[in-house]
């Protein structure tokens, strides 16, 4: 079959599943042939929603279908490393959802069994691939806000979003509840805007609020390889969705606001130059609104500029660049790798020893470290 065109099956048809489902719909030159699911009416259900003739409840059978081209793996996270080695296995191309797996070591025999073939392997990490996201790393890439020595990440979500049984708070089967849940989409999102590696981590992990002893109320202190140094906020317990990134440069600043506008925010996207507009980066002109003050009875910037960039479907915009890597293209996102994916796991493992050891973390961690989840109680 011509990459033009290719078949995708759907392995996990819960929230999320049916997420990619129905960003594939808008893409063009991928359809989806088959939703699969271990609990067959689930797959039906998603199947009779979406228009779809193939249904299956035995993920072995769909991979062993000629046919099938790509997989997207949206199972729950401690089944990630089954069914993604078993689709590298199966030579097809696939699109893993976040995180990698429940833990590291297990992330990293996905990544060792990925390195072995040819295929395309990508990790959904949706948050990168938000409009406001791709025009922000275009700005920090120009050198707008010259060095970047300082960043702070706030992350607030209700848990209600799902029920209160799903597998996401059962730590066994997810690996943590906010770190892996929403604080994995926040230490990928700042990599992916400032680049470098995370080299050394300290945190507070503790449960606050939710029904269940799971980690509700994160709090991450990193420093990385390129010599910046941040923070990371993240809860279940707040009833509003919050998401911003703050970085701090030597020639400037930047606000960016995922999700939905905020109290405390202006612009889903703001930043702060000394220099006049002419001088900065044809993305920023192109999109700013200069805010005015008067100085002695002149009209002039007060140096913020806001830009209002599309809030387009961050998943339909992920599969879109996914489907360019099929077709051999230069996808218009910088997807996130395997590698990278398997280095945010790192991340956590890095915390929870951080947090059982109450100490500094330095990553890599010696071979054989333990995967430990804190407790909780």
């Amino acid at each position: 079959m011509s990459k033009e065109n290719m078949n995708v099956a759907v392995i996990g048809t819960g929230l999320i599943g049916d997420t990619h489902i129905a960003a594939i719909a808008q893409v063009e030159g991928l359809t989806v042939k088959t939703v699969c699911d271990v609990v067959r009416e689930k797959a039906e259900q998603a199947a009779a929603k979406h228009g779809i003739a193939g249904v299956s409840n035995d993920p072995e059978k769909v991979l062993s279908d000629s046919a099938i081209d790509v997989v997207i793996v949206a199972v729950p996270n401690r089944f990630h490393r089954d069914v993604a080695i078993a689709t590298a296995q199966a030579g097809k191309h696939m699109l893993l959802e976040k995180p990698v797996s429940h833990n590291f070591a297990t992330a990293r025999e996905v990544l060792d069994a990925c390195s072995a073939t040819s295929q395309i392997v990508c990790v959904g990490h949706n948050e990168r691939c938000q409009d406001a996201s791709i025009l922000a790393r275009e700005i920090v890439r120009s050198g707008a806000l010259g060095e970047i020595h300082s960043f702070r990440n706030v992350f607030s979500h209700s848990w209600k979003v799902v029920s209160i049984d799903d597998y996401r708070w059962n730590l066994e089967i997810s690996g943590g509840a906010t770190m892996m849940d929403i604080t994995s989409h926040s230490v990928d999102l700042v990599r992916y805007l400032i680049g470098g590696d995370y080299a050394s981590i300290s945190s507070s992990l503790r449960h606050s609020a939710m029904p269940k002893a799971v980690d509700d109320n994160v709090h991450l202190l990193v420093e990385m390889t390129n010599g910046a140094s941040g923070t990371f906020a993240s809860d279940r317990f707040s009833p509003t969705h919050h998401f911003t990134t703050d970085l701090y440069g030597t020639e400037g600043s930047l606000h960016l606001s995922q999700l939905v506008m905020s109290g405390t925010t202006v612009a889903p996207l703001a930043v702060f130059s000394d220099r006049p507009l002419e001088q900065l980066p044809r993305a920023l002109q192109e999109n700013a609104r200069p805010r005015f003050a008067a100085y002695n009875n002149q009209r002039k910037t007060d140096g913020w500029y806001l830009l209002y960039p599309p809030r387009r479907s961050s998943y339909v915009n992920q599969m879109r660049a996914f489907a360019q890597l099929l077709r051999g293209e230069t996808p218009d996102i910088a997807l996130c790798t395997l590698g990278e994916g398997v280095h945010n796991i790192e991340v956590m493992h890095a915390a929870y020893t951080a947090q059982n050891e109450r100490r500094w973390v330095d990553l890599p961690q010696p071979a054989g470290t333990p995967w430990i989840l804190p407790s909780y109680s």
